[in-house]
């Protein structure tokens, strides 16, 4: 548990001081090889300001448009016998001004050898976005393949209900330096 406190001067002869809380808690259970993490953040007060919150203020004027609180969870579980991970994440956050938004994700990732291509990673990921009153679902596959000694092919593609993007990368090494 930690506590931050802010004083926010302006040229106007106007302070405001604020405070935030933060709770994080992560713990590892090693025999079923896997993770559980959680971080809270309740900012208590109106007046809490972040550095960039400040640089926008003395932008801009004083907002409501900052954070209020953010809470996230994380769970990660390792399947050794199938060379995969997997991944839960859960974020909730709201701000002073307008509504909370809401992302919940899984992803699986996956080692694999085929033949002669050894140390394939390929990844899998769903999302749900929930802002205001609006969703947006969607996901993204990403797979790399060793390619030589020195260099890796991979592919990505991001998909939602709006579009889809792909992209195909090579990087090579060319020597040490």
């Amino acid at each position: 548990l930690e506590s931050t406190l802010s004083r926010a001067v302006f040229a106007q002869d106007k302070t405001l001081h604020g405070n935030a809380w933060r709770l994080s808690y992560a713990r590892r259970f090693a025999e079923m090889d896997s993770q559980f993490t959680f971080a809270g953040y309740r900012f208590s007060d109106r007046h809490f300001m972040t550095m960039p919150d400040y640089l926008t203020a003395v932008t801009h004027g004083v907002t409501d448009n900052r954070n209020k609180q953010l809470y996230t969870i994380s769970f990660y579980q390792r399947l050794a016998p199938w060379h995969l991970g997997a991944w839960f994440n859960y974020s909730y956050q709201t701000w002073w001004d307008h509504t909370s938004r809401e992302r919940f994700e899984v992803t699986f990732s996956h080692d694999l050898n085929l033949g002669r291509w050894k140390n394939i990673s390929a990844s899998l990921a769903l999302f749900r976005n929930q802002y205001r009153d609006s969703q947006d679902t969607g996901g993204w596959l990403s797979l790399s393949v060793p390619w030589g000694a020195q260099s890796t092919l991979s592919y990505h593609s991001t998909s939602n209900h709006q579009q889809t993007e792909q992209s195909l990368s090579y990087y090579a090494r060319r020597d040490r330096r």
